[in-house]
């Protein structure tokens, strides 16, 4: 079954809740204690001769900053706040762990905790550059990690620098599953033309783009991986890109945030503070979506993103600049039917 929200950065206690496809009004429990109790209670009636799927997005710990029952703290800071958030989706973690293996399904589980984007606010992305709302790398590279009896125990506490896409998830999960994860179009897009950059390929809802996210898993387990078996070339937003160890970054999502936050755009320390870049270094932060100031940059050698190369390898700023662009040709956006439109 279903239970959630339909709303975004509010109340832990007090946004409108739906089950299946009906509002829920007489609910106000901590959204963490919720969400936590309901998969636990799933997971013990659930027959263990059968595979299951469980997805959990947590609310937690997305502002605003409400503390949960659990905690204590008073008067606390924004820091202080996010770590009993923290505390208390973990401890609902380790439950749900907990009934796995007591039914004995551990053996045969995969479990994937992964953020969605970077830290902002309270949060810290030490020691990557920006935070969530930048296209640096603490906004767009997400903290993950796998678990379950699934995972080989060679590789049980190691650590893999494996280029991933989050919607690789989907691919994978559907080949653990024995399932194809191909969603060819019964009509094909139309090919795309240089020369009419705004032609819609995918004739509205007539077609669209297959799957493009790889199974990761015969990678993450195979041996002798390198960094980029999954993705040489990764395209992450309209403004960013990623082939090999380089990634271009064009701007910002948004050209307003660069005035409301400026401090989003240097280094944030383990203690909390920030450090701003040279006035000098202006590259990736556009004011508008016409002059733009490119970064080029060197993950391998310069993962805080400190030195420009877009001066000194125009090169391959040009190449990368025209994936980019040429990429846009074939970009896909949904279209929801008219009768869901609110």
């Amino acid at each position: 079954g279903n239970f959630l929200f339909l709303a975004g950065s509010g109340s832990y206690t007090k946004l409108p809740r739906w089950k299946q496809d009906r509002p829920v009004h007489d609910d106000f429990e901590y959204s963490t204690d919720l969400f936590g109790s309901l998969a636990v209670a799933a997971l013990q009636k659930h027959p263990t001769d059968k595979p299951f799927f469980l997805y959990l997005p947590w609310q937690a710990v997305h502002g605003p900053y409400d503390l949960p029952p659990s905690c204590s703290c008073v008067a606390c800071t924004d820091v202080e706040r996010l770590y009993c958030m923290l505390r208390d989706s973990d401890g609902w973690l380790n439950q749900i762990v907990q009934v796995v293996k007591k039914r004995k399904m551990w053996n045969n589980t995969l479990l994937v905790f992964s953020a969605d984007n970077g830290g902002v606010f309270a949060g810290n992305n030490f020691p990557l550059r920006g935070e969530k709302h930048t296209n640096f790398q603490g906004g767009m590279k997400a903290a993950a990690f796998v678990s379950g009896g699934l995972v080989p125990n060679r590789l049980r506490g190691t650590r893999s620098n494996l280029r991933i896409h989050i919607a690789d998830w989907y691919s994978t999960f559907a080949s653990l599953a024995g399932q194809s994860a191909a969603d060819k179009a019964p009509i094909s897009p139309l090919k795309p033309d240089l020369n009419h950059p705004h032609k819609d390929v995918y004739q509205k809802n007539m077609s669209w783009p297959d799957v493009d996210g790889v199974n990761i898993w015969p990678i993450l387990t195979g041996q002798n991986m390198s960094r980029y078996d999954a993705h040489h070339e990764l395209v992450l937003s309209d403004e960013v890109i990623l082939v090999g160890k380089y990634k271009l970054l064009l701007a910002q999502p948004d050209p307003k945030l660069v005035k409301g936050f400026p401090d989003n755009y240097g280094w944030k320390t383990k203690q909390g503070n920030w450090i701003q870049p040279a006035p000098s270094f202006k590259c990736g932060i556009a004011k508008d979506r016409i002059h733009f100031l490119p970064c080029l940059f060197d993950l391998e050698s310069d993962p805080r993103e400190e030195r420009d190369l877009s001066k000194s390898m125009p090169e391959k700023l040009s190449e990368m600049w025209t994936t980019l662009n040429v990429s846009t040709l074939t970009r896909y956006r949904s279209r929801s039917p008219r009768e869901m439109l609110g």
